[in-house]
Formats: C-alpha cells, sequence, structure tokens
C-alpha cells in the first residue's frame, strides 16, 4: 500500500503525505487495529514522505441481496457464515459491500512553489480514486 502512495504521489508532485483514507469492509478479514499499526510502524521508517501522516481508516459492514427474493440484510441478521436470508432461508446472497480494502483518498503537500507558503497543504486532494489490493493503481471516483 505505501509503495502505491509513493508513487502516485510522486506522479502528483508532493513531498509529504498528511492524510490516507483506507475502506476496510467488515468480511474482508483485514483487521483495522493491525492496519493502523503498520501504517505508524512503516510510515516512521519512509524518508519523510510520510513522517507524520494520519490514516483513517473507515469500516464497512456487510450488506447482502438475496438472490432469490431480492430482500437485502446485513449480517447481523443473518445467522451462519453462508448469510442466509431471514425471508426465505436461500443461502449465498450476492454480496453489496463488506469486502473491501481501498484507499479512498490521501491528501499531501508540494515543495514551496512561488505564491504559495512554505508546508502549505496542495490545493487539491492528490490521488482520488485509490488503490485496491488487486491492483495498485488509481482509479476514477
Amino acid at each position: 500500500m505505501l509503495d502505491a502512495l509513493k508513487e502516485s504521489a510522486a506522479a502528483e508532485g508532493l513531498t509529504r503525505v498528511r492524510t490516507v483514507r483506507l475502506v476496510v469492509g467488515q468480511r474482508h478479514g483485514a483487521l483495522p487495529y493491525a492496519l493502523q499499526f503498520a501504517f505508524e510502524v512503516l510510515a516512521a521508517g519512509s524518508e519523510g514522505l510520510f513522517e507524520g501522516a494520519r490514516l483513517e481508516i473507515e469500516e464497512r459492514p456487510t450488506r447482502v441481496r438475496c438472490r432469490s427474493c431480492g430482500c437485502e440484510y446485513g449480517e447481523d441478521q443473518a445467522v451462519g457464515w453462508a448469510l442466509p436470508c431471514p425471508a426465505c432461508g436461500r443461502p449465498v446472497p450476492e454480496v453489496l459491500s463488506g469486502d473491501e480494502l481501498f484507499i479512498d483518498y490521501y491528501e499531501g503537500e508540494k515543495d514551496c512553489c512561488e505564491g504559495e507558503k512554505p508546508g502549505a497543504p496542495s490545493p487539491r486532494t492528490a490521488g482520488e480514486g485509490g488503490w485496491n489490493e488487486d491492483k495498485a493503481e488509481s482509479r476514477p471516483s
């Protein structure tokens, strides 16, 4: 994740990343506290680009839709791993949310330029659209 951010920040001309917003689905299996810890440890040794950066994590709850009757429900309304429909009992619904893991956006600073104050935030958010675990690339919002 940090490698993809380094690459994107360099392409945007950023010298420091201040905030990273990560979306983690409840069913993905990634543990938010472990991601937070890893980010802090790796950012501390990142040669300044991530120094002092803050990781914000949005946890997305699991939402599914029954393939048979169309009922939408959350993991808390189903019993068992297969998430059987509370209305008709059919297993293996379509997952609508809860299995995500991606960078929603990040914000950073550019080097001081003519007319800008040193250390002033970049006038726009860089890297919107983010990264996902399958492909470390920007995606349109």
